[in-house]
């Protein structure tokens, strides 16, 4: 059985502050929150951040935004002509970053 990094949250300030950085890590990618394809993609990112410990949700919305934004260069230049649903990589691109 695989261990999930979320099983170790318990505090509901653990759980406000995985929120509060989900939040802004979308804001600062442009995605909603809850409707983007790539929002959930987002939160796994901020909770593999939180499990590695940082608890500063400031820092884990940048982190998370900025390990997004990679990704998505390394995808786009790894895929060149070939992408498959450019609308979901265009929707993804950062509008501004902090």
């Amino acid at each position: 059985m695989l261990y999930s990094s979320i099983d170790h949250i318990s505090s509901e300030n653990d759980w406000h502050i995985l929120e509060k950085a989900h939040q802004r890590a979308c804001q600062i990618l442009g995605r909603d929150p809850k409707y983007h394809p790539l929002a959930e993609q987002v939160a796994r990112t901020v909770i593999m951040f939180f499990a590695r410990g940082e608890r500063d949700y400031g820092r884990l919305a940048s982190m998370t935004a900025k390990r997004e934004i990679n990704l998505f260069e390394f995808e786009t230049e790894t895929m060149g002509t070939n992408v498959r649903d450019m609308s979901i990589i265009v929707a993804s691109r950062p509008k501004y970053f902090h």
